[in-house]
């Protein structure tokens, strides 16, 4: 329960400096279809949702599919930070997944359905992405939740966050 208010508290932080939240105090409606306002959080150009269920990667993708967005791949240090500012602080949330993989080609990494990445904030000087384990490790997640990038095995059971693109409709 500390944990929900937590969260809650969050969103309303991270509305309020986004300018999504009206006269009321009220937090800004979707027009996106199936969302409620509590599920999504608006910043930038997009809307943003937590998957508070773990799941191995291909289930996070397609979850965030289903609901018509994508799962999230930061673009910047700033969403980096943003994502990390509405992920539960606790260490279930340290790593969540991000669209990004190397199931087809091994080393030849693939965010958002694009080879070029202009951010790719891997860590550890070149440490990551490093393919570890018998099995290797295909998924990309963050660290630092959003900050930084690391490669898992696909199967693990983590959070992700999906992204749509903003529709915004203010109460």
């Amino acid at each position: 329960m500390a944990l929900q208010r937590i969260l809650v508290v969050k969103i309303l932080v991270v509305s309020l400096l986004n300018g999504c939240i009206n006269a009321n105090k009220e937090v800004c409606k979707t027009s996106i279809e199936g969302a409620s306002t509590q599920d999504w959080i608006k910043w930038g150009d997009n809307f943003y949702k937590v998957i508070m269920e773990k799941m191995p990667w291909l289930e996070a993708r397609d979850t965030c599919a289903e609901m018509g967005g994508v799962m999230v791949t930061p673009k910047s240090e700033n969403e980096g930070r943003f994502l990390a500012g509405i992920t539960p602080l606790s260490d279930d949330f340290r790593h969540f997944w991000i669209n990004c993989n190397d199931r087809l080609v091994e080393g030849t990494w693939e965010c958002d359905g694009k080879t070029d990445i202009p951010y790719q904030p891997w860590l550890g000087n070149g440490y990551e992405p490093n393919n570890y384990g018998i099995n290797g490790e295909d998924c990309g997640v963050t660290y630092e939740g959003g900050i930084g990038w690391a490669d898992c095995p696909c199967s693990l059971q983590l959070h992700a966050v999906c992204k749509k693109p903003l529709a915004v409709l203010h109460l």
